[in-house]
């Protein structure tokens, strides 16, 4: 009976320890910081403006922009998979543009805007 007693003690300990230790196991969702660029090599840039997508799916407009170089600030905990979404639209002029969204400061995705095009919309998950 000793014997057994201690089995049991021993099996009920062990499912215990167990079950702390995958329990305690935390699935943590990574989160990134995210920027907005746009770049133009273009010596007379247009006047433009800028929509981009925020953490939790709200928007900022900023505009209307006539620089070369556009950045947004840099946004931070934007978890895994998200959408991230940026918009720029052409007031006037014309100019051809590369627009990026940046995960941790490194390009995640990008396009061209063309000379001549009014619109570009570029979207990801990050």
């Amino acid at each position: 009976h000793y014997l057994s007693a201690m089995k049991i003690l021993w099996n009920i300990v062990l499912v215990i320890s167990l079950l702390t230790f995958f329990g305690c196991e935390k699935n943590e969702v990574k989160k990134w910081t995210v920027q907005y660029k746009a770049s133009s090599r273009d010596s007379n840039p247009p006047t433009y403006r800028m929509t981009y997508m925020l953490r939790g799916g709200a928007t900022k407009s900023v505009g209307p922009i006539n620089s070369r170089n556009w950045e947004s600030e840099i946004l931070e905990d934007f978890e895994s998979g998200v959408p991230a979404q940026i918009e720029m639209e052409i007031i006037s002029g014309e100019a051809a543009f590369e627009v990026s969204i940046l995960r941790d400061g490194a390009v995640h995705e990008k396009e061209t805007l063309s000379r001549g095009d009014k619109y570009l919309l570029l979207e990801t998950n990050i």
